[in-house]
C-alpha cells in the first residue's frame, strides 16, 4: 500500500479568496438561516402551503441546474445555499404532514384499544 504524504491546505490569499472559503465553509449555516428567513416571511404574509411549496421546489429545481453549469467558485457556492434554503422549506409542510398523520393513527389506534379494553371489561 502507497503512503500518502503530508497534505498541506494553504489559506487562499486575497479578500476575494477568504471570502470564496468563508461561504463554502458555511453553506449550511447560510441555507438555514435564509430557510428561517423564508419562513418568517411566510408565517408574516401568509401566501399559502400550496402556493410556496411550488416556488420552493421551482427554485430548487433552477438552483440545482444552475449549479451544474457553473464551474466551481462563489456563485457555485451562493446557488448551493440557495438550493439548500429551499430543500429545508419543502421538506416542513411534508414533516409537519407526516406529524399530522401518524398523530391521528396513534389516536385512532389509543381509541381503538380503549373500546376494545371497554368491551372486554364490559363497563
Amino acid at each position: 500500500m502507497r503512503e500518502i504524504g503530508n497534505i498541506i491546505d494553504e489559506r487562499p490569499s486575497g479578500p476575494l479568496g477568504r471570502g470564496a472559503q468563508w461561504l463554502r465553509e458555511r453553506r449550511v449555516f447560510l441555507g438555514a438561516g435564509l430557510a428561517l428567513v423564508e419562513l418568517i416571511w411566510f408565517l408574516a404574509s401568509r401566501p399559502g402551503v400550496l402556493t410556496m411549496s411550488v416556488f420552493a421546489l421551482v427554485l430548487l429545481v433552477l438552483a440545482v441546474a444552475a449549479m451544474g453549469r457553473v464551474g466551481t467558485g462563489p456563485l457555485r457556492d451562493i446557488l448551493m445555499v440557495v438550493a439548500i434554503a429551499q430543500g429545508l422549506i419543502l421538506i416542513l409542510p411534508l414533516t409537519i404532514g407526516l406529524g399530522v398523520a401518524l398523530g391521528a393513527i396513534a389516536g385512532i389506534a389509543i381509541l381503538a384499544l380503549i373500546v376494545a379494553a371497554a368491551f372486554r371489561l364490559r363497563v
